[in-house]
């Protein structure tokens, strides 16, 4: 609340939601924000993940009067204090600038990427529809060695007389693209599963917050409940999502030839390249097995060569015991109102209703591009299809 007793923000997060990313999830989450229907308006905000499925995994939820400094940074400090410490913590987001600073601010040690849509919606409308621009950037995107980047980014330049180039450097190349992000993304580069959130909740945000809430522990109860019902049956080593990854890799790895270094050091032949694998050190030449911790095509087939499995490769997010572990708390209901145990001090707080500033004609129902953001044109056949890829497509 502010001073003088008027709701301010609320924040709301699952013990059983933050100990499951905690201890079965890769350290990378999607925050975005989007505009509440309901009397009073304001901004709902979304933390979410991938489990080792790659399913939708929500985080924490809040309100806030709307996207700016002040709300972004209450909103993650109370992520912190919910989430504690955690190594290697990525953000991914679009590039609000509030957003920016409060993650700076109040997670100084994470790294923080761009969504790569959000940085094509803005190259579409700064330079209107170019295949080819298109193309060059999902490539420059999807590259995991600066050597391949760079080449990428030749071609770039070349465009438009060096514009496109200019603006995609102006970014900062560590927010967009894969090879020089300093933390690891994974295969989360949008923040689709944000969006897939909110659209879940699309009817919900007219709601008051107090039934808000309760409707999204409901949907929360539900996806634990099926979900820990699913796994439980599973009998493979890694979840189903990641269980094809790996068939889809000892596919084509018998179309590559291999000779040795020393017992875990092997030089794998595809095409005309050459990458050395490590797999003492999980490690790789194309970079892939190194940032996704999920072993490449060469790294399959070295453990074909070594009658290792490859299973071990794999990071323990991509387990099934993983996935069981995340989902292995239930969501409880709050119960009925009369069993309630309120301390004395709660129900003697005065809560008012927030102040809005009353503004002239029909609500806004989209959301406004802050500073650095471009208004993105819902008409992106083009783009949209060019960035479609199987490399970065996300499962929600």
């Amino acid at each position: 609340m502010d001073d003088n007793n008027h709701f301010l923000y609320f924040f709301m997060a699952m013990g059983a939601s933050i100990r499951g990313f905690r201890g079965s999830m890769r350290h990378v989450v999607a925050v975005d924000g989007s505009f509440l229907k309901g009397k009073y308006l304001g901004t709902l905000f979304v933390v979410v993940c991938h489990d080792g499925q790659n399913q939708i995994y929500h985080l924490a939820f809040g309100v806030g009067d709307s996207e700016n400094d002040a709300s972004w940074t209450w909103f993650l400090t109370k992520l912190r204090s919910a989430m504690g410490e955690v190594t290697n913590l990525v953000f991914v987001s679009n590039r609000h600038e509030s957003i920016g600073k409060a993650v700076q601010t109040v997670f100084p040690e994470a790294y923080h990427g761009a969504c790569m849509y959000h940085v094509a919606g803005n190259m579409r409308n700064k330079f209107g529809d170019d295949e080819m621009m298109f193309k060059l950037y999902s490539t420059a995107v999807k590259a995991y060695l600066v050597s391949e980047f760079n080449i990428v980014m030749i071609d770039i330049w070349a465009i438009k007389d060096g514009k496109v180039g200019k603006h995609l450097q102006e970014i900062g190349y560590h927010g967009w693209a894969h090879a020089h992000f300093n933390g690891k993304r994974y295969n989360m580069m949008t923040t689709n599963i944000a969006k897939s959130m909110n659209a879940n909740l699309k009817d919900a945000q007219k709601f008051p917050i107090t039934t808000l809430a309760d409707h999204l522990r409901g949907i929360l109860q539900e996806w634990f409940n099926e979900r820990r019902n699913t796994t439980s049956s599973w009998n493979s080593t890694l979840t189903k999502w990641a269980e094809e990854k790996v068939h889809k890799n000892q596919n084509r790895d018998l179309r590559m030839s291999v000779s040795s270094i020393n017992h875990y050091a092997l030089q794998v032949h595809e095409a005309d390249l050459y990458h050395m694998v490590d797999l003492n050190a999980k490690s790789c030449m194309c970079k892939m097995f190194d940032l996704d911790q999920f072993p490449c095509v060469h790294a399959t087939v070295a453990c074909r060569i070594r009658n290792t499995s490859v299973y071990i490769m794999c990071s323990k997010f991509y387990t099934a015991n993983a996935i069981v572990l995340a989902y292995v708390e239930p969501i409880w209901p709050i119960g009925n109102k009369s069993e309630w145990s309120v301390p004395e001090e709660v129900q003697n707080r005065v809560v008012l209703p927030p102040i809005r500033q009353v503004v002239s004609g029909r609500h806004k129902i989209n959301r406004i591009p802050s500073q650095g953001e471009e208004r993105i044109v819902k008409k992106q056949s083009l783009w949209w299809d060019m960035l479609q890829s199987p490399n970065l497509q996300e499962s929600n």
